[in-house]
């Protein structure tokens, strides 16, 4: 199996979970953000891939951060990361599978600490062998 690692620092996956996003000033700033992590996502994906065309068996993105998200706003912040993996790969998202209840591509989100400043996200992109 062979991995590709995509590093984007400087990425930050944050949930929408607070109180700035509820003005109609404070959705528009959001959705903005969203379509900018989907786009940075893409453009590295893509600029990694170069003209591979197989698709990933499986996918883990980790994203580097002081703090720690829950379960529900990390799926949240992982939304537009699985689009722009998936724009770039062109395919359908619905193709990712996050819980193993269905066939399709594994998608794993994870979570690491580190320092402040040194936040990022950080793609895996595993590749099974060609038989």
């Amino acid at each position: 199996m062979t991995k590709l690692v995509i590093t984007i620092p400087g990425l930050v996956l944050a949930s929408p979970n607070t109180k700035r996003f509820t003005t109609r000033v404070g959705a528009a700033m959001e959705t903005r953000r969203v379509r900018n992590i989907r786009q940075c996502v893409k453009l590295h994906c893509m600029a990694a891939l170069k003209r591979r065309k197989a698709t990933p068996s499986k996918i883990i993105v980790r994203r580097l951060s002081v703090g720690r998200l829950d379960d529900g706003n990390l799926a949240n912040a992982f939304k537009p990361a699985e689009d722009g993996i998936a724009d770039a790969l062109g395919v359908n998202d619905k193709c990712f599978v996050w819980f193993g209840d269905r066939d399709g591509i594994p998608f794993v989100p994870m979570q690491e600490k580190c320092k402040r400043g040194a936040h990022g996200v950080v793609i895996e992109l595993h590749f099974a062998e060609a038989a």
